[in-house]
C-alpha cells in the first residue's frame, strides 16, 4: 500500500469570541475568555470580572456566606430550605470530622448515596480538608463499588439511605443521615 501516513486530523482552529465575552483577570491584568452561559447578562460579567475564581473553594469562599437560600430539598415527606451561611458551617463541621478521623489531603472518600443536604455538606467538607471526592451513583451495584474503592485506595465509604449495607474491607463507612442535616440545631 503507498501513500502518506494516516495521522491525527488536524486541530481546529479556536473560536474567537466577541469582545463582550472576555473578562479580564484581577491578578494580570490579560484577558481570560470565559464560555457563554445561559441566562448570562452584565451583571454575571461584571461580578466575575471583579472575583477569579480558579478552584471551587475559591467559590465557596467568596459565595457560600449569608442567610440566602442556598438549596431546597423535599423528601417526599418535608421540605427543607437551607442557607448558604447553614451549608458552609455544616461543610466545616463535617472537614473537621475527617480531620479526626485522619482523612486529610489526597485520600479518597467514595459518596454512595441518593441527593440530600447531607451529601452537599459532606462533598464542600471533603474538598476543604483536600480529600478527593470519588462519587458513585447510588443505583451501581455493590460489586461496582467495591471495584472503584479498590482502584482508587478508598479511605472512607459515605452511604445513603437508599443503598443496600455495604462494608469494604479496610474502608470505614459512615451514614449520609448520621452526618446531621444541615442547618439542623
Amino acid at each position: 500500500m503507498t501513500g502518506a501516513a494516516a495521522g491525527p486530523p488536524p486541530a481546529a482552529e479556536p473560536r474567537v469570541r466577541p469582545e463582550a465575552d472576555v473578562v479580564p483577570d484581577r491578578w494580570t491584568l490579560q484577558p481570560t475568555v470565559e464560555p457563554p452561559r445561559a441566562g448570562s447578562g452584565p451583571s454575571r460579567r461584571a461580578d466575575n470580572a471583579r472575583m477569579k475564581r480558579d478552584t471551587l473553594l475559591d467559590y465557596f469562599d467568596d459565595r457560600v456566606r449569608g442567610d440566602a437560600e442556598f438549596l431546597v430539598h423535599d423528601d417526599g415527606y418535608r421540605v427543607r430550605r437551607l442557607s448558604y451561611d447553614a451549608v458552609r458551617q455544616a461543610a466545616a463541621a463535617f472537614a473537621q470530622r475527617l480531620a479526626g478521623a485522619g482523612v486529610g489531603a489526597g485520600d479518597p472518600v467514595l459518596f454512595w448515596g441518593e441527593n440530600r443536604p447531607e451529601w452537599i455538606a459532606a462533598f464542600w467538607g471533603c474538598l476543604l480538608r483536600g480529600a478527593v471526592v470519588v462519587p458513585i451513583d447510588y443505583r451501581a451495584s455493590s460489586a461496582f463499588l467495591e471495584t472503584v474503592a479498590r482502584r482508587v485506595g478508598a479511605r472512607l465509604l459515605l452511604t445513603g439511605d437508599d443503598v443496600p449495607p455495604t462494608r469494604l474491607d479496610g474502608v470505614e463507612t459512615w451514614r449520609f443521615g448520621a452526618l446531621g442535616a444541615p442547618g439542623a440545631g
